[in-house]
């Protein structure tokens, strides 16, 4: 039996460039991992089959899971692999932290592991772009500036912040949201410089808010409290602490029907089982 953790991210911000040619958008972000984890267990099986299960069963079918393993067998020509793996789904789905994401990129790092396949990282990148444009970056395993389409991962090191997380339980459509740029004005490029003033923001947050009432009482409420921030193009927003006990602080005042967690900003996280 093998043991993975599989890490979110948030977006400290999100600045959409223009549309490529192969229908994606450049970006430019910041991804910060945090510790807040799904967990995946994975057993070999002696025949050819892949059973998937989960505590969210609508995820035991549509799984970017799934498709990770199945491009994996065909890159690397393994013709006999089967395993039973139990995902235990923490992450929210559809919050803008990169759950789904983040699972594939396990996923390809755990058969690597079992097969003892050496890849390079470029070859690797190009599998998993194939499957979701924020798998590469969770295949890094380190908080990272990211521009084009999500291939072009620059590692940072961030302050080590808390974080207050808010969901709002929308399952916010990610292809509806980018349907929307075309109506907004052309957004000029981000520097570092840029975001460590204040300069940034996440470009999707005010079409969020005009379309979804719970999310604008989220970010009213947290808003009290500072500058409160969307991450992706879902629904969890949060806000930023220089420590725990203030974070913990205005946790405690969160209203009950809001679902919140704190967790902590991570540079980086060792894959190990």
């Amino acid at each position: 039996m093998f043991h993975f953790k599989s890490p979110a991210k948030l977006n400290l911000f999100l600045n959409i460039l223009d549309k490529r040619t192969d229908g994606y958008y450049n970006i430019q972000s910041i991804f910060q991992l945090i510790d807040f984890y799904d967990e995946i267990n994975l057993e070999k099986r002696d025949d050819n089959e892949i059973i998937l299960s989960s505590n969210k069963k609508q995820l035991e079918r549509d799984n970017l899971i799934l498709e990770a393993i199945s491009l994996f067998k065909s890159a690397y020509q393994i013709k006999n692999f089967g395993a039973n793996i139990n995902l235990v789904k923490n992450i929210p789905i559809g919050s803008g932290l990169g759950g789904g994401s983040s699972n594939a990129a396990t996923i390809l790092l755990a058969l690597l592991r079992i097969f003892n396949i050496d890849e390079s990282r470029n070859n690797l990148t190009k599998l998993a772009l194939k499957i979701g444009s924020d798998v590469p970056f969770f295949l890094q395993r380190q908080s990272a500036w990211v521009e084009g389409r999500g291939e072009k991962i620059l590692p940072v090191v961030l302050n080590d912040n808390w974080y207050l997380l808010i969901f709002c339980d929308n399952n916010i459509s990610t292809r509806e949201m980018y349907g929307l740029i075309k109506n907004q004005n052309k957004p000029k490029k981000k520097t570092m410089e840029d975001f460590l003033s204040g300069e940034t923001n996440n470009i999707f947050e005010s079409m969020v808010v005009k379309r979804y009432p719970t999310v604008s009482r989220v970010r009213d409420w947290l808003s009290q409290y500072g500058q409160a921030r969307m991450s992706g193009t879902g629904d969890t927003w949060f806000l930023s602490f220089d420590n725990l006990e203030r974070a913990k602080e205005v946790g405690n005042l969160v209203p009950n029907h809001f679902k919140h967690v704190i967790v902590r900003g991570l540079s980086s996280y060792e894959f190990r089982e």
